[in-house]
């Protein structure tokens, strides 16, 4: 757009010097001033048509600025939020881990807690058995001695018989 305006102004100069030296007449003056009307409005829309050209071009190099720095916090962004899925999943494994550990403490608690108890029934058994074997040998004496007396008083009752 720059160069047609200077383009034009050089041909406005060229007719204005050639009208110059060659003194037109009246028809051609008119002539002449229509033309660097022309000329001039040509020249003006140039001038309007490179500022707007001009406003377009800064413009879109706003945007084109604005969008990079839009990439620029979008990918910080990203960056971020990547960082913070990594801690995230860093500390869910962590807490999973802890958790396991948790439960195989509370199971093996749990075990230990299962196999003593079941010793203390083996004990509390063991002590029925021997209390329930003493039971057996205290009656076992008992039915020795009664059976020792019922022979005793046969014996006499039998003596006593073949005495009378």
């Amino acid at each position: 757009a720059n160069v047609r305006v200077r383009e034009l102004n050089t041909a406005l100069d060229a007719t204005a010097t050639q009208a110059g030296r060659e003194g037109l007449g009246v028809s051609g003056a008119v002539e002449l001033r229509r033309e660097v009307a022309e000329t001039r409005a040509e020249l003006d829309a140039g001038k309007r048509a490179a500022e707007l050209t001009g406003r377009e071009t800064r413009r879109l190099e706003d945007s084109r600025s604005d969008l990079e720095a839009s990439v620029v916090s979008l990918e910080r962004q990203l960056a971020d939020n990547k960082s913070m899925l990594h801690s995230s999943q860093e500390a869910e494994r962590r807490h999973l881990q802890q958790l396991a550990g948790a439960v195989s403490e509370e199971k093996h608690r749990a075990e230990m807690e299962a196999a003593a108890a079941a010793e203390d029934e083996v004990a509390r058994l063991r002590a029925e058995v021997i209390r329930a074997e003493d039971r057996c040998l205290a009656a076992e004496t008992e039915v020795s001695r009664r059976t020792a007396a019922t022979t005793t008083r046969d014996a006499e009752l039998t003596q006593l018989r073949g005495a009378v």
